[in-house]
């Protein structure tokens, strides 16, 4: 039996800091609540396509050069790479769902911004259910009016099963540039 999953969620997205966004960035007609709704989108797009099993539209959301990498792996650079890395772990997972939680913007400009997002995913790999916590640092950059993933690196803090039997992998990492 083959079975798909399609939900997600996007919880918690903020500007980080009691300043809000850098003053380059409001100068430029970006407002807060604008960057948060068109980042949460972009978000949203990704995790839509990971969730419904389309690489082509998860790798739509990456910038012609993006890269896409879990910390201590390798890296995938370019549409076309992060394509057919997706669709081999859709070969390898039969059911995959993934769920964002608490994005925080970093920092932005008119024309890049930073994120930090943590997440988790549910599947199942050769018949044993999966679980994986995590967190992705991303790079994003408004290009032709749209923004796109420059880079996502994610580090995985904990996989294995459901129950949370096995140990965490690693502590979270510091905040990149803090």
């Amino acid at each position: 039996m083959h079975r798909r999953a399609f939900i997600t969620t996007s919880l918690g997205l903020g500007i980080l800091g009691a300043g809000g966004l850098p003053q380059a960035a409001c100068g430029m007609g970006l407002s807060e609540g604008l960057l948060a709704r068109e980042l949460a989108d972009l978000r949203f797009s990704l995790v839509n396509a990971l969730n419904t099993r389309d690489a082509s539209a998860f790798a739509g959301t990456y910038a012609e050069d993006g890269v896409w990498e879990v910390a201590g792996g390798t890296a995938s650079v370019g549409r076309d790479a992060i394509r057919a890395r997706l669709e081999g772990v859709f070969k390898r997972y039969p059911w995959l769902l993934q769920t964002n939680h608490d994005a925080k913007v970093l920092s932005a400009s008119a024309t890049e911004a930073r994120a930090r997002v943590y997440f988790s995913e549910h599947g199942s790999v050769e018949g044993e259910s999966r679980f994986v916590m995590g967190v992705y640092d991303e790079r994003c950059v408004r290009r032709a009016g749209a923004w796109l993933y420059a880079r996502r690196t994610a580090t995985i803090l904990y996989s294995g099963p459901p129950d949370l039997s096995a140990p965490m992998r690693r502590p979270i990492p510091p905040i990149p540039g803090a």
